[in-house]
């Protein structure tokens, strides 16, 4: 590496890891910040499942962490929907950047410091690297976020701007509102659509070193009612970007996801 490990010290950086009952992926997650080659100042574990059995999950794990863990519960997301956890835990991260990791996602070994290494040489306020997904035991690429894109991009897909991928400013992050959850599960996509639309700008790790688990338990990305109020949200929202070519594709989109799913309850 061409930043020496001085220089890295200088980014100090929390790890978020908002949890829902998935203990066992929660294990997995800790542990691949554990094994970071360059380490956060902390993980804040955000539980909004209050129950006993997390907790004494997470007591465990803190006993033999290199990294100090704190846990926090709060019964204001109990849906399943994370970004109420997330936005509890910024204020409270003792880094000036951080670090979002959902408990059933993973980083590499070298995530953090490669990220770090982009941070200090452009002094980058919001950055993402690419991912991976693992299904069924197989782990093959999946995205990678391109440079320089604007807001009208975000619209119909997300190119590659995760949750688990990003490291933010806190200040920025806070400074912004954090992640809306009203229009989850798109609330990473309008994270960033509000940054470009202040004026901020975004750099890129073109290195796939986040991975997403494809598991057969409940997630948000999961095609269902509440996707498709979601989907339907973030688009009003964000409905005076598009180009009429844009909203022609997304509507075309929308009833082709909700035919899909009214003919999959039969």
């Amino acid at each position: 590496m061409n930043v020496s490990e001085k220089k890295l010290s200088q980014v100090n950086i929390s790890c978020v890891i908002a949890t829902h009952n998935r203990d066992d992926y929660l294990k997995e997650a800790v542990h691949s910040v554990n094994k970071q080659t360059y380490a956060p100042l902390e993980i804040i574990i955000v539980n909004d499942i209050p129950k006993n059995q997390t907790k004494k999950t997470v007591e465990i794990l803190s006993k033999t962490s290199i990294v100090p863990i704190q846990y926090i519960e709060h019964e204001m997301g109990a849906n399943g929907r994370g970004s109420i956890s997330k936005n509890l835990a910024a204020p409270l991260c003792k880094g000036e950047f951080i670090a979002f990791l959902d408990d059933d996602d993973l980083w590499e070994t070298n995530y953090l410091e490669k990220m770090s290494s982009i941070i200090l040489k452009n002094n980058s306020k919001i950055t993402y690297s690419g991912t991976c997904k693992i299904k069924n035991n197989k782990k093959t690429p999946y995205k990678q976020l391109k440079r320089n894109l604007g807001m009208k991009d975000l619209i119909l897909t997300n190119p590659g701007c995760q949750v688990s991928n990003l490291i933010v400013e806190k200040k920025l992050f806070i400074g912004l509102g954090g992640f809306d959850d009203y229009v989850v599960p798109s609330n990473d996509k309008d994270f960033l659509i509000r940054a470009l639309y202040f004026g901020f700008k975004y750099d890129v790790l073109n290195e796939k070193l986040v991975i997403q688990n494809k598991h057969d338990g409940d997630q948000i990305t999961d095609a269902n009612n509440d996707f498709l109020i979601g989907m339907k949200k973030f688009y009003k929202k964000h409905e005076w970007v598009a180009t009429p070519s844009i909203k022609l594709k997304f509507w075309l989109k929308y009833w082709k996801l909700y035919i899909k799913i009214l003919f999959s309850k039969f």
